[in-house]
């Protein structure tokens, strides 16, 4: 049933057939499992893999031990590996000022070049852009309706001046003298589950609760600056003319 209908409908289906209490067998588990694996390998939005993962725990939570292991036999499924884009450079230290001039006139910009740059500085690790991408970052399609191209520059160049309430990392300081900053992925009555890679959500480790002195706000973005540094004048514009959606044809 789920593979025989487009992925929103297969969806949907996925999330009523969690809450079935019969009806499983080896053969059932074993299909809705890979299925739910290979869903999570595909991108979507900041909270779509957190949405499957939500969906398998609590179908889980309903399966017999014998078929808990079933479950945990599924196939795994890894996302098809784009091509590496490269920037030919030779690239600069960027700033506000500079990337600006470079960036004044996108009119001879290359678009296509441009989706290129967006995956050689790093940018589609962690933000979407026309359905593809990472999800530990703002999604980006249409970011040119609403930023102008000195906006997304500031954004890039010097990522910690403005950090979203909804991206930002914690910083944990420990009774033990030690820090590390991360994003809290799963809570529970003596841990977090902390990601401490912007680039892969998935990477975690656990803190004990008991362990943590002081938990603020991190006042440094987990977007590393300088980004951009690899790209020549060119390439710059061509990435900026991608994101902001500019001379397209």
């Amino acid at each position: 049933m789920l593979k025989n209908h487009p992925k929103t409908q297969a969806l949907h289906y996925a999330l009523v057939l969690k809450n079935a209490k019969s009806g499983w067998n080896e053969k059932t588990v074993l299909s809705y499992y890979s299925w739910l694996n290979k869903a999570s390998s595909r991108s979507g939005g900041r909270s779509y893999k957190g949405f499957i993962n939500n969906i398998r725990k609590e179908a889980l939570d309903k399966l017999s031990e014998p078929l808990k292991k079933v479950a945990a036999s599924a196939p795994q499924y890894k996302a098809p590996k784009e091509p590496i884009a490269i920037a030919e450079g030779p690239g600069r230290n960027w700033d506000l000022e500079s990337a600006q001039a470079a960036t004044s006139d996108l009119s001879k910009a290359n678009i296509a070049n441009g989706k290129k740059m967006f995956q050689a500085a790093l940018c589609i690790r962690c933000h979407t852009m026309g359905g593809s991408g990472g999800n530990s970052g703002p999604k980006l399609t249409n970011v040119g309706n609403r930023f102008s191209t000195k906006d997304v520059l500031k954004a890039i160049i010097d990522p910690s001046e403005v950090i979203s309430e909804q991206y930002h990392f914690s910083q944990f300081d420990l009774k033990d003298g030690s820090s590390t900053r991360g994003k809290v992925m799963q809570e529970d009555a003596t841990h977090l589950s902390i990601a401490l890679n912007p680039f892969d959500l998935s990477q975690v480790i656990k803190l004990k609760k008991s362990e943590i002195k002081k938990t603020s706000h991190s006042l440094v973005s987990p977007m590393p600056p300088a980004l951009i540094n690899s790209l020549n004048p060119s390439e710059l514009r061509d990435l900026m003319s991608y994101l902001t959606q500019q001379n397209q044809g």
